[in-house]
């Protein structure tokens, strides 16, 4: 039953991670629901295209929210999802989960934005699912990448808030 909740939110693109699901399953293993999830599509014959890849920005808006993230820190975190989660951006992505990249990007986000700077990893980490050390891998990439995630409108938000001499 876990696996079809698991299958219904995938196909409604309201994607929850298994460690989700597995919370809220009485005397059910995360294996056993990735398992059975499996046969389900198979059975079923759910196509890909039914069942979207899941990405980075399907978890933002949701974590955002539960972890308090300001407006302006929900838009630009929303934003470097979107960008991360763009085909031309797959390659750095390649072997992360997508929890840990959208952990890694709230990071960053914490990290740069004022108003978000009491958020910290093991706070983000408790949110997502996401282990510590796989956030801060996916944060090492992300700032590697910043140049090309950060867009131009948080430049000027940054500048506009910088004291003036």
């Amino acid at each position: 039953c876990a696996a079809c909740i698991y299958v219904a939110c995938r196909i409604e693109k309201c994607p929850r991670t298994f460690k989700e699901i597995t919370a809220v399953s009485k005397n059910t293993h995360m294996v056993i629901i990735m398992r059975c999830f499996k046969v389900i599509v198979n059975k079923l014959g759910i196509r890909h295209h039914t069942m979207e890849t899941v990405k980075p920005s399907d978890y933002l808006d949701r974590f955002c929210k539960n972890l308090e993230f300001s407006q302006v820190g929900t838009r630009l975190a929303k934003h470097m999802g979107a960008i991360a989660s763009d085909k031309d951006h797959q390659k750095q992505w390649d072997g992360k989960s997508p929890v840990s990249i959208a952990g890694g990007i709230l990071m960053y986000v914490s990290q740069i934005s004022q108003e978000d700077r009491h958020i910290n990893v093991n706070t983000i980490s408790s949110h997502t699912g996401a282990s510590i050390s796989a956030i801060r891998s996916a944060l090492a990439t992300i700032q590697k990448e910043s140049d090309s995630l950060i867009p131009a409108w948080w430049i000027e938000v940054k500048q506009e808030a910088a004291p003036k001499p």
